[in-house]
């Protein structure tokens, strides 16, 4: 059975570029991709998830990030922020000596959830 995530927008700021979103399931085991717009092109988007860093991501020529969520549900707040360019250059050394990875994509404007049943 397929429980996609409940999901609702704060605040949606297309002068800061600040998103912050609420989701939350009944299927704590959801798969949740996310899609989201509006951000300045080729610039560091810091993801925060209750108000703790979770990951950051760099937008691509159109704007967008892309990135799957799996890290179980209750309530979930997510912020999205562009980060200032001199932080940039310690997150870019902090993923290397961790290996951890960042990707951007695109898709629609605006975000899109996609709920997938593990």
């Amino acid at each position: 059975m397929f429980f996609p995530p409940n999901a609702s927008v704060e605040v949606w700021n297309n002068v800061s570029y600040r998103k912050i979103w609420n989701e939350s399931s009944t299927n704590h085991r959801t798969t949740t991709q996310h899609t989201i717009g509006d951000f300045p092109i080729n610039t560091a988007i810091q993801i925060k998830k209750n108000g703790v860093l979770w990951n950051t991501y760099t937008s691509n020529s159109p704007g967008y990030i892309s990135f799957n969520y799996d890290g179980g549900y209750s309530d979930n707040q997510f912020q999205a922020d562009p980060i200032a360019s001199s932080t940039i250059s310690t997150i870019t050394r902090v993923c290397a000596e961790t290996s951890t990875t960042t990707n951007a994509a695109f898709g629609l404007l605006g975000i899109l959830l996609i709920g997938h049943y593990n």
